[in-house]
């Protein structure tokens, strides 16, 4: 999927840059392995744009996942988040004389496991 946007933030006391678009781009998927295993990746990019008064950085998320599949009814899955650390977002700004570089640190990494039983046919 690919997406484009593009929005504007105006204040008459900052220094108001120009307008960029930006495109944010998504991808999932699934590989099939011999012996019932399965990859899952997921993968996601807002790239980096000027939205008025801001200066925004790119961002960006890496998901990953193994999975294996017992007696074709029990799935159990292995998941690790946002692998290559790309949520720190970070804008940039000026309103008078002053200059503003702010940074927010996401830390949404994570381990987890799922456990799955289908019951029935």
């Amino acid at each position: 999927m690919l997406t484009g946007s593009l929005s504007k933030t105006t204040d008459p006391n900052a220094e108001n840059l120009k307008t960029t678009p930006y495109v944010y781009f998504y991808t999932s998927n699934q590989f099939a392995l011999p012996a019932d295993y399965n990859i899952n990746a997921n993968f996601w990019v807002v790239t980096s744009h000027y939205e008025g008064i801001f200066k925004r950085n790119t961002l960006s998320q890496l998901d990953l996942g193994v999975s294996k599949a017992f007696m074709k009814k029990f799935i159990v899955t292995l998941a690790f988040n946002d692998i290559l650390r790309g949520l720190n977002y970070k804008e940039q700004l000026r309103i008078n004389t002053v200059s503003s570089n702010v940074t927010y640190y996401e830390d949404v990494r994570e381990i987890s496991m799922n456990v799955r039983y289908t019951f029935g046919t």
